[in-house]
């Protein structure tokens, strides 16, 4: 630093590391992890939905030695015998021009819920930090209920949960995406 009006800016990484080849870490044809995949994720921001998870990302992917998709990666969460090679597939294209100074990252809110994924989280990734947003219960709701509210689709009048106050309770069916309920 020449003088304190001069905005500090840090070295770059002249020892660059060559990032390992995909095959040595994941065996395509077998669909089965192989290597260590550690590199690929610092951290993951993995709930709670409506509690800020997109602003945080968002925020996040401003940084400049920060790599952090604007869209939700939701392999680790999908149905199947094991998701984690397709995860760690999925990680390695989103992130392949990402110098090793980067921290690395996504975001799926849904994921704090499931525990399998949470277990491949900590197999595979058991350096990597998990950020999870919590929010007061009332917010969430509210949040959600406008976030429903604001993308229906327009064959479906704004009204169609009724009064919300009506809505603290379990919802019918919880496996229905557009159910909103306490």
């Amino acid at each position: 630093i020449e003088s304190s009006s001069k905005s500090f800016q840090a070295p770059l990484n002249n020892t660059f590391q060559q990032r390992p080849r995909l095959r040595s870490i994941l065996d395509t044809k077998e669909g089965k992890i192989i290597g260590d995949p550690q590199f690929l994720l610092d951290f993951a921001i993995i709930g709670h939905g409506k509690c800020g998870t997109t602003s945080l990302q968002l925020w996040l992917s401003d940084h400049p030695e920060i790599m952090c998709p604007k869209e939700e990666i939701l392999e680790l969460s999908m149905a199947g015998d094991d998701p984690a090679p397709t995860f760690v597939f999925r990680l390695y294209k989103e992130f392949l021009s990402a110098e090793p100074r980067y921290k690395l990252g996504y975001k799926n809110p849904g994921e704090i819920r499931i525990p399998r994924s949470i277990r491949l989280l900590s197999k595979w990734f058991p350096k990597t930090i998990l950020i999870v947003e919590i929010r007061h219960p009332v917010f969430c709701f509210e949040s959600l209920f406008n976030f429903k509210v604001q993308n229906l689709p327009e064959y479906i009048p704004s009204n169609h949960w009724g009064d919300p106050n009506n809505l603290v309770a379990a919802c019918e069916d919880p496996g229905q995406f557009n159910c909103v309920g306490t």
